[in-house]
């Protein structure tokens, strides 16, 4: 990721994680029986897939997700990366900052960002993500070191796909 490898001295990171996306942003049919989805820049087509019921909608938490990132950017929170319903906020020294971490001051800290986007009621995950601002964090799934400028998988993950790796190997030891 080039936010860690062009991470200045003293960038830090921030997850944020929405809770329960899936079932957060459900579509009433009779409101919306149809959602029009971005797919390449320019070309819009319209989703039907869900106009039977009130049901759970990916794209509604990325509209949503994309909101937040949009209002941030024009309150000059960025980079934003994103993944869905996880965001990762970076937060990158700024001499006339008036939030101080250590050495480096920032324009921003974990409360003004989110009051930025505090009329949108985005339910965010209390164990999933991070209080304030980091050097190293989490990120789906995987580590982020920005002042190493390191991006890696955490052990308990590395273990738990060698274990699936070892259980698929004796399942199917044998086999012709």
């Amino acid at each position: 990721m080039q936010q860690i490898a062009l991470a200045p001295p003293g960038t830090q990171a921030c997850t944020l994680d929405i809770k329960k996306f899936h079932c957060t942003f459900p579509v009433l049919p009779s409101h919306k029986p149809w959602l029009v989805v971005q797919g390449l820049p320019n070309q819009f087509f319209i989703d039907h897939a869900h106009p039977f019921g009130a049901t759970c909608a990916s794209s509604n938490a990325g509209m949503i997700t994309n909101d937040v990132v949009d209002i941030w950017k024009a309150e000059g929170v960025f980079p934003v990366p994103k993944y869905e319903d996880d965001l990762k906020v970076f937060c990158v020294p700024s001499p006339p900052g008036t939030f101080h971490d250590g050495d480096s001051s920032y324009d921003y800290d974990h409360t003004k960002m989110l009051c930025h986007i505090a009329p949108l009621h985005v339910p965010w995950h209390e164990e999933k993500g991070d209080n304030h601002f980091l050097f190293i964090t989490t990120f789906i799934g995987f580590q982020w070191d920005i002042p190493q400028k390191l991006v890696s998988l955490p052990d308990d993950k590395c273990l738990k796909f060698h274990k699936c790796v070892r259980h698929f190997l004796n399942d199917f030891q044998g086999l012709p």
